[in-house]
């Protein structure tokens, strides 16, 4: 069975990520992630990338101690954590943040304490959002537009390949 994941998606004035991700986990436990939203292909995306972690774990091959820096591996399409964390992690200033929690859900207040306005719809797939994630513009033209998600839950995947 897979792990629960709790989803938050918003917009962030003034950010600054260490404090950020400092504050969410001091209130949320360590096992939680503030990403680049921007790079968030859907709820789909995240829910695949925990999957593969959890049976990374599960099998022995994890990369990282930490759950959810395995499930930022995989969430990245990266083979190292460095480039994992420059990927996705949520940038400076005014930006779209997913906040990505395993032990309980983030409340509105939460959200508005850390200076992010609740908004799902900073977490849908967009092809603009594919093209950030590194999916090219032949990959783009080369599948029909209802299956371009699936192109980077096989980026999620192809990290079980890459990362051996």
């Amino acid at each position: 069975m897979m792990r629960t994941f709790y989803l938050r998606g918003g917009r962030g004035r003034a950010i600054e990520p260490s404090v950020l991700i400092k504050d969410v986990q001091s209130r949320l436990g360590n096992e939680a992630l503030c990403l680049d939203a921007d790079l968030v292909c859907g709820a789909e995306h995240i829910g695949s990338a925990v999957y593969h972690a959890e049976r990374a774990f599960n099998y022995g091959t994890n990369s990282s101690d930490s759950f959810a820096m395995e499930v930022l591996l995989y969430a990245s399409g990266e083979r190292q954590l460095s480039k994992a964390m420059s990927k996705m992690s949520v940038k400076t200033g005014d930006v779209n943040v997913a906040i990505l929690t395993f032990d309980g859900g983030v409340s509105d207040d939460m959200m508005r304490d850390w200076r992010i306005t609740p908004d799902s719809s900073v977490l849908g797939f967009t092809i603009a959002k594919a093209k950030r994630f590194g999916i090219g513009p032949l990959e783009v033209s080369s599948v029909p537009l209802g299956m371009l998600q699936d192109l980077v839950l096989e980026r999620v995947a192809f990290v079980d390949v890459i990362k051996r």
